[in-house]
């Protein structure tokens, strides 16, 4: 049938008019078979013929109020497939970004790592006036300076770490919480990879829950993208 091949929210709203119509034909109809009644006239062809026409009447209501139960199954079903859609799309462009911090994560672990080897190769590093020819001119000369090297590179940190109000948002070394029974570092690679499988399989159960959308009467126009869209804008 043609109508079914239009959008189904038009052919919802075409149907509800279609209704109405047919409802409006068999008010009047009733008040035609009340006048055909109030006849003085023992022949009741017209009350018959009414009559007819109101049972034709009430079986046309009958199908356009299943069809509109049928288009209102048809919209849900359209609905629901659109956000899915939706949703993968943004799945898709969540999981590249998230990938991207999946590697940041990987790197920043590396540098930390890195940031102590160069600390402890520097601070462990010769005493380089074991290669001057003669007594030293003066104690200590040649080796590092760890108080200065330690100043230094704790200044460095706190500016690294994009201080405010005086403070450096870079976290202070600690090991809160090791030791106790179930608890280990995973490694700031592994805990940012971790979360980001979380937040994947999160969406792809969202996927398949009950969207409020579904309760919009037949009729109304379908709702637009559900959330997870925005959180895939770059």
């Amino acid at each position: 049938m043609k109508l079914f091949q239009r959008n189904t929210a038009a052919a919802i709203a075409k149907t509800r008019e279609l209704l109405a119509a047919a409802e409006a034909r068999l008010a009047e109809m009733g008040r035609e078979r009340r006048a055909a009644l109030l006849q003085q006239t023992d022949d009741l062809g017209e009350v018959r013929r009414i009559e007819r026409a109101q049972d034709e009447e009430r079986r046309t209501i009958a199908i356009y109020s299943d069809r509109l139960g049928a288009l209102d199954v048809e919209l849900r079903r359209e609905r629901q497939e659109q956000r899915e859609r939706e949703r993968g799309v943004a799945i898709e462009k969540i999981q590249k970004r998230l990938a991207a911090r999946d590697v940041l994560a990987v790197e920043l672990e590396a540098a930390i790592c890195k940031v102590g080897e160069l600390y402890f190769a520097l601070a462990d590093s010769d005493n380089v006036a074991h290669d001057w020819p003669g007594p030293a001119p003066r104690p200590g000369f040649g080796a590092i300076n760890l108080d200065e090297l330690r100043r230094e590179v704790g200044w460095a940190m706190f500016s690294a770490g994009r201080p405010i109000g005086g403070r450096s948002l870079f976290p202070n070394g600690t090991n809160a919480g090791l030791g106790i029974t179930g608890i280990h570092p995973r490694g700031v690679a592994a805990a940012v990879a971790e979360h980001s499988r979380a937040l994947i399989d999160q969406l792809r159960t969202a996927l398949h829950e009950e969207d409020p959308a579904d309760d919009v009467p037949a009729g109304a126009s379908s709702a637009g993208p559900h959330g997870l869209a925005e959180l895939a804008i770059s």
